[in-house]
């Protein structure tokens, strides 16, 4: 579970302005470089989990 800052829901808000607002899919990944937490726009999918 995370938490979702309201500096980052502003953030968001303003980035979907005058746009469609679509579904923000975050994932945990991890690489060479570590674990990473990646964001990005994406559509629904049968198996993901919505919260």
């Amino acid at each position: 579970m995370f938490t979702v800052t309201e500096t980052a829901r502003k953030s968001l808000a303003d980035f979907f302005k005058g746009k469609e607002q679509k579904q923000i899919r975050i994932a945990l990944t991890h690489s060479c470089g570590g674990m990473q937490i990646a964001m990005r726009i994406d559509e629904q999918k049968d198996n993901d989990i919505v919260y």
